[in-house]
Formats: structure tokens, sequence, C-alpha cells
């Protein structure tokens, strides 16, 4: 925006997904980070599922796509992670790209919601 008023005016929300204790990840899975942020009552997006494996990723997804429609606010995908934190460190973090992390996109709407 070039106006910042306009900015300024518009309500946000502010979802806490990762925690750390002196710059460093207090937990080895970053489900521990979500259920810690839970019991510390920040506000975080509070919809998440620990995926028994890869195979179960799709249809998460799925459930996503099924359940978007009735949101308050609109979501154009679902983000999935590695748990693991060894793991995540292992694969690295990238500037362009994070290789823990992936988003699974939905088509694009024919109609836009209000």
């Amino acid at each position: 925006m070039l106006d910042p008023s306009i900015t300024a005016a518009r309500r946000l929300d502010f979802f806490s997904y990762y925690l750390l204790v002196d710059g460093k990840v207090p937990f080895s899975k970053h489900s521990e980070s979500l259920q810690a942020l839970k019991q510390l009552r920040f506000p975080r997006f509070g919809d998440w599922k620990l995926c028994a494996g890869i195979e179960a990723v799709p249809a998460y997804c799925d459930d996503w796509d099924a359940k978007r429609e009735k949101l308050a606010y609109e979501i154009d995908g679902v983000g999935c992670k590695v748990n693991s934190i060894p793991i995540q460190n292992e694969l690295g973090y990238h500037v362009e790209s994070a290789a823990v992390a992936i988003a699974y996109k939905y088509p694009r709407d024919r109609k836009r919601r209000c």
C-alpha cells in the first residue's frame, strides 16, 4: 500500500507457529512447539494436525479443501512441514525456499468470495 493510513485502518491478527528460547528451538519436534504455544496462550492457528506420514498428507489437504468455503476468511492452500527439528536442520533453510516445508495450493476459485 502506498497510503499507510489504509493499512493502519485494517484489522491485523497475529498467529504464532514457532517458538524460540534464546534464539534456539527448545524442542525436538515442531508439534511440541505448537503445544507449548497453546499452553502459554499465544494466539495461534489451532487447527493443525500431525500426519502419521507423507501418505496421510493428501487426505489432510482434501479435508481442508472441503472445509474452506465455510471459513470466515480465505485460504489458498495448506502448509505442510517436517515435524522433526533435527531433520529440519539437516535439510537446511534457503533464502528462496524452505526444504522443510511445502505449500499445497488449491486451484483458484472462479468467483471471489466476500
